[in-house]
């Protein structure tokens, strides 16, 4: 039974290089493929938290820039 649940996880993966990996592993154990498909999963939430990070940052940033070049604009705009 646990042969058989081993084999559903591997086939029923559809990322196929985490599939290929499982696969490489001569001695492929039922925990083995759990704890790979749970850290495969994981670091895609990690990345995906990273880039929305990076992406919210960025935004800020531009957005602080655009603040600037606006408060420059009206500074010598006041002073003309």
């Amino acid at each position: 039974m646990i042969v058989f649940i081993k084999d559903r996880i591997v086939c029923g993966i559809d990322n196929n290089s985490v599939r290929e990996r499982l696969l490489r592993k001569t001695e492929l154990t039922l925990e083995v493929a759990i704890n790979t498909v749970r850290a495969v999963e994981t670091s895609k939430i990690q990345i995906e938290t990273l880039t929305n990070s990076a992406l919210e940052a960025a935004a800020i940033n531009l957005g602080r820039k655009q603040n600037q070049k606006t408060a420059l604009k009206t500074n010598r705009a006041e002073t003309e």
